[in-house]
Formats: structure tokens, sequence, C-alpha cells
């Protein structure tokens, strides 16, 4: 899940300032946590209406390799 907090875009400038009329709250990205593991990462992966983490997406999909390949071809 992304996680955010509403930020207001005000930085205390006296009234006629430039920014005057920004008053509105913007997202802000606090943090990226994986909704598998719950642990806060830089990446996440959007499958199947969640969104997961590197090591917890693969947990999904089966490997295949040179050792095993040959199992797939008689599918």
């Amino acid at each position: 899940m992304i996680l955010y907090e509403m930020e207001d875009d005000c930085v205390g400038c006296p009234q006629g300032c430039i920014n005057c009329g920004r008053r509105e709250k913007t997202p802000h990205l606090e943090d990226l946590v994986c909704d598998c593991c719950n642990r806060s990462v830089e990446k996440l992966f959007k499958y199947d209406g969640s969104q997961y983490c590197s090591e917890c997406i693969l947990e999904d999909f089966e490997e295949i390799n040179e050792d095993n390949f040959l199992e797939y071809l008689g599918e």
C-alpha cells in the first residue's frame, strides 16, 4: 500500500505573497508498504489488485530454469 499524508502548501509568507491561493492540501509520499509482509520498501509491484515487494511477488510464481524446464515442455 502507498502511505501518504496530506500537506498544506502554505509556507507562512505574509498575506499577498505569490503563493497565496495555493492553500489546498496535496498528497505527500510517506512510505511504500508491501500488502503481504507489511515491510517498508523502495519499490512495489502491483499484482491482482494488491501491491507487493519483490520478495513477496516472486512467491506467487514458479521458477523455470535449466534443471526443471523439461517438466514444463510436457504440459
